[in-house]
C-alpha cells in the first residue's frame, strides 16, 4: 500500500510546537525589550527570568505526545541577561530554557559590534518512536541473543502441523517480552566566532557536533520466503562533527568569499548480530545467527568560492556566482559473506577488503539579474551539478540469507550523475495596476548506464501576472507546463523483477501543469484577508506499470481582524488533497504476468487534509490583564483501492488522525517589571489506522494475508510498537521578571 506520512508527521510537529509554546514560556517573553536598564558599575544589565511549575493530566506518556519534546509535570524555567559597557558596542547575553529534563536550550553570545564576536549554544530534545514495544531479545553491546533452549526447541518442533506447534511455542515466549521504549536523544553543540580585521575583510569559523544515543526498531529476514522475520531493537550510537571556516573580502561594487564545510560521521557500531529464532544450529539450509552491517564512518568536504559584482554596462546590472568542489570518503573494511559456520567460504570471493569509496561533487551556480528599463528585471541562471563517483568496483559473490552456497560473483555498480539546469524570467509592469512575470526554464539528467534512462530533458513555461487594486487589493494568479522525456527506456529486468514495461517515476516521461492564485485584501485598515489556492496534473505518458498520474490541489485563507484597539482576531483554514493512479503487476504469480492478465491490477490512493486555526487576544484590563487563546485542528485521511485483480476486489480501509490543540494564557503584569501568567492547554489525538487498530502482534495466529484475510500461525518475532492515541490536560503557573 502507498501511503504518504506528511499528515501524520504535521500532526506531531504542530503538537510539539503548541507545547512549546504553552510550557516553555519564556520563548513568549524572551524577544520583548527589557523595561528598564540596571546600572552595574562601568556597565548596563539587562534580563528577564521566568519561573513555574506545571502538571498535566492524561496520556502524557503517550509515543505521540513526546515525539520531540519532554514536557513533563513540575518546574520549569527560562531567563536571559544582557551585559553592555555604557557605550552599549561590547555586550555579552546569556539565556536559556528547560522544558523538561531532555529537552533543553542554553546560548552565549557576546563581542563587540562591527568588530568581532562569538555564539555558543546547546540543544537537546528527543525523538520518541514508540513507547509501547517488547522484546524477548538479551543484547549485549552489538549481540542480541534469545532466552536460553528456545531456539533449539522451535527448531525440534520443526514444520510439523502446518507450523501450529513451533507458533504457539514462540507465542509462549513473547507473551513475557519486557517493555524496551524506542527512543534516542539528540544532542547539538556548537561554537561560532567572527572577526573582522579591516572594514573590508572578515572572518568566520565554526564547529558543531551532533549525538544521537538510544534504540530504534530494525528487522531481519531469516531463510525468506518460507522463512521468518525478527525485530528488535537496534542501538544507536553515532556523532557527527562538522567544521566551517570563511574569509569575505567585500566592497562597494564587488565581493568575493572563500569557504570550507567539513563533515565527519562517527558510528560507535560496525556490525549487528542477531539470533535466529528458529535455528539454534548453523546448516547449509539456514544460519543459527544474522549479521548486518550499520552506517559505516565517512566524511564529506567541501570548499567554495563565491563572488558577486556589479557589471560597469548601460543598464544597472549583476552577477553573482559560486564554484564547489567536495570530496566524500569511506573506507570501511567489508564484514565476511556469511556468518553461517556450516558454509564455506573460499579465499578471494571478495575483490577488495574494504569499499575505497570516493565521490568528487562540483558545483557551478551563476545568476544575472538586470533592470533593463524602468518598466522591465530580466534574471538568468544556470546551475551544475556533477556527482562523480570514483570508488573502486566490487566484485564478490554472496550467500543468499546465509543459506545454500556462493551465488555469483556479481560486480556492484558505482551510480553517478550530472544535473543542469538554466532558466530567464522577465518581469515587466505594464502600469500601475498589472505587471506581467514569464519564465522558461530547462533541467538535464545525465544519468550512468546502470540507469534505466541516460539522458532526460524537462522544458517548464511559466506565465504569472499582479493584478492591483489600488492599496487594497493584489492578486496573483500564475500558470506553468512542463514536459519531460528522456532516451529510450532501457528495462533493466534483472533489477526489476522482469516486469520490462514498468516505468520508475522520476524517470518516466511526464506532462506536468501547476495553478497558483495568492490574494491579498484589504477591506478596512483594521482586517487583512489572504487566499490562497493550487492544482498540480501529472500525468506519465508511456508507463504501462507504475505511476500513471497524480493530482492534488489546495485552497485557504486566513483572516486577521482587529475591531478596537483591546481585542485582536484571527482565524483560517487550509485544504489539501492528493490523488494518484497506478497499475501493478504479481510477478510471483503463476506463469507470465502479461500472458495472464488477470495477475494485473490498478490501484488508487486518495488522502486530503484540513487544518483549521484560529485566535483571539484580548485586553481585558488594558496595561494589567492580557488574555490569549489559540485553536488548532487537524484531520488527515487517506485510503487505497485496488481492483481488476483477477475480479476480486481488496480493498484497504481508511486509515485516519486528528488533533485538537486549545492554549490560552492569561497575564497580570502587576507593573512593568513583574508579570504572572496563567497557562492551559488541551491536546487529543486520535488515529485509526487497520495496521494496528485491534492487532495483539503476541498472539500464535496473527499472520494476516492482506489480500484474502486469510489468518495463519506466524513464527515471527515482533517489537509490538505502534501509535498511540491520547488525551492531555496542561496548566501551569509562572512568574516573569524584567530586570
Amino acid at each position: 500500500m502507498a501511503k504518504d506520512h506528511r499528515s501524520h508527521r504535521s500532526l506531531g510537529l504542530a503538537a510539539a510546537r503548541a507545547a512549546a509554546l504553552l510550557c516553555a514560556g519564556a520563548a513568549l517573553a524572551a524577544g520583548a525589550p527589557a523595561a528598564a536598564d540596571t546600572p552595574l558599575g562601568a556597565g548596563i544589565l539587562t534580563g528577564e527570568i521566568e519561573l513555574g511549575g506545571r502538571g498535566i493530566t492524561g496520556d502524557w506518556g503517550s509515543s505521540e505526545f513526546r515525539e520531540y519534546r519532554d514536557v513533563r509535570p513540575g518546574m520549569f524555567g527560562s531567563g536571559w541577561l544582557r551585559l553592555e559597557n555604557e557605550s552599549r558596542r561590547d555586550y555579552l547575553s546569556l539565556g536559556g530554557y528547560v522544558v523538561g529534563p531532555d529537552d533543553q536550550h542554553w546560548e552565549a553570545f557576546g563581542g563587540s559590534l562591527g568588530r568581532w564576536g562569538f555564539d555558543i549554544g546547546w540543544d537537546q530534545f528527543p525523538h520518541t518512536l514508540s513507547s509501547n514495544a517488547r522484546t524477548i531479545y538479551r543484547r549485549d553491546h552489538n549481540v542480541y541473543t534469545l532466552p536460553p533452549g528456545l531456539q533449539q526447541r522451535l527448531q525440534t518442533l520443526g514444520t510439523g502441523g502446518g507450523g501450529v506447534p513451533r507458533s504457539n511455542a514462540l507465542g509462549a515466549a513473547l507473551s513475557g517480552a519486557t517493555d524496551t521504549p524506542l527512543e534516542f536523544q539528540y544532542l547539538n553543540g556548537r561554537a561560532e566566532t567572527w572577526y573582522r580585521f579591516t572594514d573590508e575583510v572578515e572572518g568566520r569559523a565554526g564547529y558543531s557536533i551532533q549525538l544521537r544515543n538510544g534504540k530504534k526498531p530494525w528487522g531481519f529476514g531469516f531463510g525468506s520466503p518460507g522463512g521468518s522475520f525478527a525485530d528488535f531493537a537496534a542501538p544507536i550510537d553515532d556523532k557527527i562533527h562538522t567544521l566551517r571556516t570563511g574569509l569575505e573580502w567585500a566592497r562597494k561594487d564587488w565581493s568575493l568569499g572563500l569557504g570550507y564545510t567539513g563533515s565527519f560521521y562517527d558510528n560507535d557500531l560496525q556490525s549487528l548480530i542477531v539470533a535466529n529464532p528458529l535455528r539454534a544450529t548453523d546448516a547449509g539450509n539456514g544460519s543459527s545467527r544474522g549479521r548486518g552491517s550499520v552506517a559505516p564512518d565517512n566524511s564529506a568536504n567541501q570548499w567554495t568560492l563565491t563572488g558577486a559584482a556589479n557589471l560597469p554596462i548601460g543598464v544597472p546590472t549583476r552577477i553573482q556566482g559560486t564554484f564547489a568542489y567536495g570530496i566524500r570518503l569511506q573506507d570501511e573494511p567489508f564484514l565476511p559473506i556469511t556468518i553461517n559456520s556450516a558454509i564455506a567460504v573460499p579465499a578471494g570471493s571478495t575483490s577488495r577488503r574494504s569499499f575505497d569509496g570516493r565521490v568528487d561533487t562540483y558545483l557551478g551556480n551563476l545568476q544575472l539579474t538586470s533592470r533593463l528599463t524602468e518598466d522591465l528585471d530580466l534574471r538568468l541562471r544556470y546551475r551544475i551539478y556533477d556527482y562523480d563517483n570514483n570508488s573502486a568496483d566490487i566484485t564478490t559473490a554472496e550467500v543468499v540469507n546465509d543459506q545454500g552456497g556462493l551465488v555469483g560473483p556479481d560486480t556492484s555498480p558505482n551510480h553517478e550523475f550530472m544535473r543542469q539546469n538554466a532558466s530567464a524570467d522577465l518581469d515587466y509592469d505594464v502600469n500601475r495596476m498589472l505587471s506581467v512575470e514569464g519564465g522558461y526554464e530547462w533541467e538535464h539528467w545525465d544519468r550512468d548506464s546502470h540507469r534505466e534512462v541516460v539522458n532526460l530533458d524537462e522544458h517548464t513555461g511559466r506565465l504569472g501576472l499582479v493584478v492591483r487594486a489600488g492599496d487594497r487589493m493584489q492578486i496573483r494568479p500564475s500558470v506553468s507546463s512542463s514536459i519531460r522525456r528522456g532516451s529510450e527506456y532501457r528495462a533493466l529486468t534483472a533489477e526489476t523483477g522482469n516486469i520490462e514495461p514498468l516505468r520508475k517515476y522520476d524517470e518516466a516521461n511526464r506532462w506536468r501543469n501547476e495553478l497558483q492564485l495568492m490574494t491579498s485584501i484589504f477591506p478596512h485598515e483594521t482586517v487583512e484577508i489572504s487566499l490562497q489556492a493550487g492544482a498540480g496534473f501529472d500525468d506519465y505518458l508511456d508507463s504501462s506499470f507504475g505511476l500513471k498520474s497524480a493530482d492534488d490541489w489546495n485552497a485557504g485563507f486566513d483572516v486577521a481582524w482587529r475591531p478596537i484597539e483591546r481585542i485582536g482576531l484571527r482565524t483560517g483554514y487550509v485544504y489539501e488533497d492528493i490523488r494518484t493512479r497506478m497499475r501493478s503487476s504479481c510477478i510471483l504469480c503463476a506463469g507470465s504476468t502479461f500472458v495472464f492478465p488477470q495477475a494485473n491490477w490498478n490501484s488508487r490512493w486518495e488522502t486530503e487534509a484540513h487544518n483549521v486555526f484560529g485566535g483571539m487576544e484580548l485586553q481585558i484590563v488594558p496595561k494589567y490583564l492580557d488574555l490569549s487563546i489559540d485553536y488548532t485542528f487537524q484531520r488527515a485521511e487517506d485510503q487505497t483501492w485496488v481492483t481488476d485483480f483477477g475480479g476480486a476486489v481488496a480493498d484497504y480501509p481508511q486509515d485516519e488522525n486528528t488533533l485538537h490543540v486549545l492554549a490560552t494564557t492569561l497575564s497580570f503584569h502587576v507593573n512593568e517589571f513583574l508579570t504572572f501568567k496563567g497557562y492551559y492547554s488541551f491536546e487529543k489525538y486520535n488515529i485509526s489506522d487497520f495496521r494496528h487498530d485491534d492487532l495483539n502482534p503476541y498472539m500464535p495466529l496473527s499472520n494476516i494475508n492482506t489480500r484474502t484475510g486469510a489468518i495463519t500461525p506466524t513464527t515471527d518475532v515482533f517489537l509490538g510498537n505502534g501509535w498511540e492515541d491520547y488525551q492531555a490536560h496542561i496548566f501551569g503557573l509562572s512568574a516573569v521578571y524584567k530586570f
